[in-house]
């Protein structure tokens, strides 16, 4: 007879490409998600973290197909420019000026 896993309550993990980047050869994040390089071996990869209060799972992440992963996505969209393309001023607009938002 096969048990039936008893579930909790949901998570969620927020992992950017910065602590992802950092992971691959030093201690990055900090809290509930965090991510190391393994000791020296065969195949370098690193550790992932990812934790809460109630649990913590840890994963290891081959280092080159990270890596690589890493390198098209910065050619795609540049380090430290994420959030460049963001009409900060346009979204507040139309957030503030909708009509279904009751006014006090």
């Amino acid at each position: 007879m096969l048990g039936k896993a008893e579930r909790g309550p949901s998570l969620v993990w927020c992992i950017g490409r910065k602590l992802l980047h950092r992971g691959l050869t030093a201690m990055s994040g900090c809290g509930d998600v965090r991510m190391w390089p393994a000791l020296p071996r065969e195949r370098p990869s690193s550790w992932l973290l990812l934790g809460s209060q109630e649990v913590e799972a840890v994963f290891e992440v081959p280092a080159a197909p990270l890596a690589q992963w890493l390198d098209a996505t910065y050619l795609i969209t540049p380090a430290e420019t994420e959030m460049d393309e963001l009409n900060w001023d346009g979204f507040l607009r139309e957030l503030l000026d909708d009509p279904a938002t009751p006014s006090a």
